[in-house]
């Protein structure tokens, strides 16, 4: 009988081993690096949307580290305290303990919150980095063209075209910004190891 129990609870831990391996498991790599079952079921089900869309996002993610990386980008000590003290003020939370408990309560870890806190610091850098050298400004012929086609109801909130000039400067720099970003992460995707194992 002892025999049976020992190979019985050898079985369900060999059955238990197997099953984490396959949640834990190494769904896809971009240039070295993982994307897990687990990333692509955490996704999914904080950001609502199907497996594949989620893929698309885990790897612009990873495409993203890898240029950080490539780039030596880093988020210092500094640029994540000041990061968490804006979404602390924001919802008015007096202590980082707090701050840490209510993530707690809403099922992230701390660790997990600080890598994804590091992304969100480093991807400005990286997007400043990729475009900066490539953005040119605007005339005042295209900034007219922006006003006269009224984006965002411009006209609404400006009386003139001189008063609407700073804003319309910053919706041509977005524009022109995601513009380069696409291209430049259409050829790093081309040129990466992208490799898709489960």
């Amino acid at each position: 009988m002892e025999i049976i129990l020992k190979y019985l609870l050898s079985i369900i831990w060999l059955i238990s081993l197997a099953h984490s391996q396959i949640i834990n498991g190494v769904a896809i790599q971009v240039n070295n690096i993982p994307i897990t079952l687990y990333d692509i079921k955490v996704a999914q089900k904080e950001l609502g949307k199907s497996k594949a869309e989620v893929v698309q996002l885990l790897i612009q993610n990873a495409l993203e580290e890898s240029e950080s990386q490539r780039f030596h980008l880093e988020a210092t000590d500094k640029d994540v305290e000041l990061y968490i003290s804006k979404i602390m003020a924001q919802n008015r939370i007096p202590t980082k303990d707090a701050f840490f408990q209510a993530l707690k309560y809403q099922g992230i870890s701390k660790d997990d919150f600080l890598k994804n806190i590091k992304r969100q610091v480093i991807k400005p850098k990286l997007y400043q980095r990729i475009s900066a050298s490539q953005i040119i400004p605007p005339t005042d012929k295209e900034l007219k063209h922006l006003y006269a086609l009224d984006i965002s109801n411009i006209k609404s909130k400006y009386t003139s075209f001189e008063e609407a000039k700073n804003e319309l400067q910053n919706m041509f720099f977005i524009k022109q910004q995601q513009r380069i970003l696409k291209n430049y992460f259409s050829k790093v995707r081309a040129e990466s190891v992208i490799e898709y194992i489960r």
